[in-house]
């Protein structure tokens, strides 16, 4: 599905939203780590990939999962958002609460 996805999402273009409903209960079940992410998107132009990742994150933080992953996961997160971020030609930026 992500090889054919350019070509899907002009009929279907909500289809991360309906892929990270799809896969994240692999992730909210601990079935594959977070840092699987990577490799899974990898299949995809960055920009796709980031949409991908995003949707996926999102997904997550509605199920509130992401905030039990492991550090080391939570640093994955972030880089792909950072992905994300690069792609869509956006600014980065943290603050401390």
């Amino acid at each position: 599905m992500l090889l054919s996805a350019e070509d899907v999402l002009v009929d279907v273009p909500k289809l991360w939203e309906y892929l990270a409903e799809i896969v994240d209960p692999l992730f909210s079940d601990s079935v594959v780590p977070l840092t699987f992410l990577k490799p899974l998107s990898s299949s995809v132009n960055t920009s796709l990939a980031a949409n991908f990742v995003a949707a996926i994150i999102k997904e997550l933080v509605k199920t509130q999962v992401i905030f039990s992953t492991l550090f080391y996961d939570f640093i994955i997160v972030i880089y792909m958002i950072r992905l994300y971020c690069d792609a869509q030609n956006l600014v980065l930026t943290f603050r401390m609460l």
